[in-house]
C-alpha cells in the first residue's frame, strides 16, 4: 500500500498539475436505526464531542491521529468515512483543513437515531 500510495502522490503532484481530491463519507451512525440504544439530548451531545475530536484530527491533517481516535472508541459510533478520510489524508500529506459545516441528521421517525455529517476544506 505504501508503494502505491507514494506512486499516486507522485503522479498527482507532478508537472504543476492541479488536483482535486474528494472524499465522501459520514461520521457517526448511532441509535436504534443502527442497532444501538436510543439517543437523548445527552447522547447527541456526547456524539458531538466525539465528532469534534475526529474533526480536530482531520483539520490537523493527521491521518494517524484520526485513526487513533477511531480505534480508541473501537469505532462504536459506526463512522463510515474512516477509509476515505484516512486515505485522503495519507494522499494529501502535510495539509491543514477547516470545517465548513457540521450537523446531526435524524435517522428515524422518533429522533432517537442520528447520522452526523460535516464538510471540510483542505488547502
Amino acid at each position: 500500500m505504501q508503494i502505491r500510495g507514494a506512486r499516486l502522490r507522485q503522479q498527482a503532484w507532478t508537472a504543476g498539475r492541479q488536483v482535486l481530491v474528494v472524499a465522501s463519507g459520514d461520521l457517526a451512525h448511532v441509535g436504534p436505526a443502527f442497532g444501538g440504544a436510543k439517543l437523548d439530548a445527552a447522547g447527541r451531545a456526547a456524539i458531538r464531542q466525539a465528532d469534534a475530536e475526529l474533526l480536530q484530527q482531520l483539520a490537523a491533517g493527521s491521518a494517524e491521529g484520526f485513526f487513533a481516535a477511531i480505534r480508541r472508541v473501537e469505532d462504536r459510533h459506526n463512522v463510515c468515512g474512516v477509509s476515505p478520510f484516512y486515505l485522503s489524508l495519507r494522499l494529501l500529506g502535510d495539509v491543514e483543513g477547516q470545517v465548513a459545516a457540521y450537523d446531526q441528521c435524524p435517522a428515524d421517525q422518533h429522533n432517537t437515531s442520528l447520522v452526523s455529517v460535516c464538510g471540510m476544506v483542505f488547502g
